[in-house]
Formats: structure tokens, sequence, C-alpha cells
């Protein structure tokens, strides 16, 4: 388990700007979600094996929206590619920037 740093991509800056203007507890849910890929991104799913993307899928409560995001890893940086409501069917554009390593 190793402390990483977290940056946004433009793309998952837009959609969470978009997403946050109607939901009220955007902040609660995307605190949550930091902490916990800043502490053990590990711990969330690696959609193909040998791949550097990842998803975290929230659960939905009152006042917020599932949200799947996703992210890649480096050992120093979670860079978040990409965020949208579960539900809406709306198909998601992610650019997946490799890294050397």
């Amino acid at each position: 388990m190793s402390e990483r740093n977290i940056v946004e991509s433009d793309l998952y800056a837009a959609q969470c700007k978009e997403i946050s203007a109607d939901t009220r507890k955007m902040d609660d849910i995307l605190d949550a979600v930091m902490w916990a890929l800043h502490e053990n991104a590990e711990q969330f799913f690696q959609v193909l094996p040998n791949r550097n993307l990842w998803l975290v899928k929230t659960d939905s409560f009152p006042d917020a929206p599932a949200l799947r995001i996703w992210f890649s890893l480096t050992p120093d940086v979670v860079e978040l590619l990409s965020i949208e409501r579960l539900g809406q069917g709306a198909p998601i554009k992610v650019k997946v920037r490799r890294h050397k390593v």
C-alpha cells in the first residue's frame, strides 16, 4: 500500500463539474473516494489484467447518485480519467495515457 498524489484529467474535471451542479452530496462522495484512492488504490477493480485502467463504483443514497470513476495508476500518482452517473446509459469516452514504467 502506498500513498499517491491524485490528479484530475480535463475530461474528469468537466464531467465532475456537470454532475456536481445538481448533486447536493457530491463533495461527501468524492471526499470518501479520494481518501480511499490516496490510501490504497489497488483495492479497486482493474478493468483488464496488465492494463492501467481501474474502476471505482459508488452506491447511491439520498441526494447522491451512484457513480463510476475511471482512473489510472503509477507508483506516485492516481490520475482520475472520467466520472459518470450510473444508470444514465450514456457512453463514456476515456483517453488512457500510457505511462512508461
